[in-house]
């Protein structure tokens, strides 16, 4: 028997739908490249330089703001945060704070994150604000970040009550920062808004 091999030349993203949350979970490691989003797996091209580049600066600025004060912890984009029996996404970053501690496991966090990072992806540019962040805003999360260097936007949606992390710290500013550092153009000057009620794009 002749095996039909397919190359696939990124960005792609490939989808398999009808998978129980049991499945996903037998299945997936620390190593697996993939979310379950409504029921199915989600699969993403590997990760590009740029990306990469914006995660671990972020990542690493959540993570000493955090750890300096022991309010919280940041974990990346292998560990999934579930939902609910369909819904385990696994956003680029995650911050729980110490009041939340009881939700973490070894495999997974248990209910929403205080703050989820995402860093748009190339694979399907349009996949966060269309499924992700609908279901974010429905399960209460605080605080929600956007990076979507394609429109060259950050997203910020916070309670202010709630929010995790000062406003010097939240995107805009933690990119300008990033922008100094590497030479970049990206994301250019703009000034950083966040509104009580609604969110808001800011444009560069």
């Amino acid at each position: 028997m002749t095996r039909m091999q397919i190359g696939l030349e990124p960005p792609y993203l490939l989808v398999k739908p009808g998978v129980s949350e049991e499945d996903f979970y037998r299945l997936a490691d620390e190593d697996s490249d993939w979310e379950y989003l409504d029921g199915r797996i989600i699969m993403h091209s590997p990760a590009s330089n740029r990306h990469e580049d914006l995660f671990s600066f972020l990542m690493t600025l959540l993570r000493g703001y955090l750890d300096e004060r022991g309010t919280g912890i940041v974990r990346g984009s292998r560990y999934p945060m579930r939902l609910d029996a369909k819904w385990s996404p696994e956003p680029d970053i995650l911050v729980i704070t110490e009041a939340r501690f009881e939700r973490l496991t070894e495999r997974r966090l248990e209910r929403p994150a205080d703050l989820v990072v995402e860093i748009v992806s190339e694979s399907d540019p349009t996949l966060d604000y269309r499924e992700k962040l609908p279901r974010y805003r429905e399960a209460g999360i605080p605080e929600i970040w956007f990076v979507d260097r394609f429109r060259k936007k950050c997203f910020g949606k916070h309670r202010p009550s709630e929010a995790i992390v000062p406003k010097r710290f939240r995107p805009v500013a933690c990119l300008r920062v990033w922008s100094r550092a590497s030479g970049s153009k990206f994301p250019g000057s703009g000034k950083a808004i966040f509104r009580r009620r609604s969110p808001v794009f800011v444009r560069f």
